[in-house]
């Protein structure tokens, strides 16, 4: 059985982790210093037809532009497609949504 917390608790410890954040400036995670992977693919069935859109989980690094429709794409290559983000290899993180509306008037 997990131990019994208080929101007091959870409020102190919050506390002192924002404060321990605030006095090492250091320690602060630079993502204009990071360098971006190489794009990861997932692939799955044929989604040929279904509809791309750019997805609410999206970040764009101090002086990049904005994420864009263009930073994403869904390959097709007959058996399979591949959802890619970040395909021009930018320091953002995109998020590829790729779906078919399916309306059923019986349901």
């Amino acid at each position: 059985m997990l131990p019994y917390t208080s929101r007091r608790d959870f409020l102190k410890l919050a506390g002192a982790g924002a404060m321990g954040h605030l006095l090492e400036p250091a320690r602060r995670l630079r993502f204009d210093l990071l360098v971006a992977d190489p794009p990861r693919d997932e692939s799955g069935t044929d989604l040929s037809g279904w509809t791309v859109v750019l997805g609410d989980g999206t970040y764009a690094a101090p002086g990049e532009a904005p994420v864009a429709i263009d930073d994403i794409a869904t390959v097709h290559d007959g058996a399979a497609s591949e959802l890619r983000a970040n395909i021009l290899r930018r320091r953002i993180m995109a998020h590829n949504i790729t779906y078919r509306r399916i309306r059923d008037s019986s349901a």
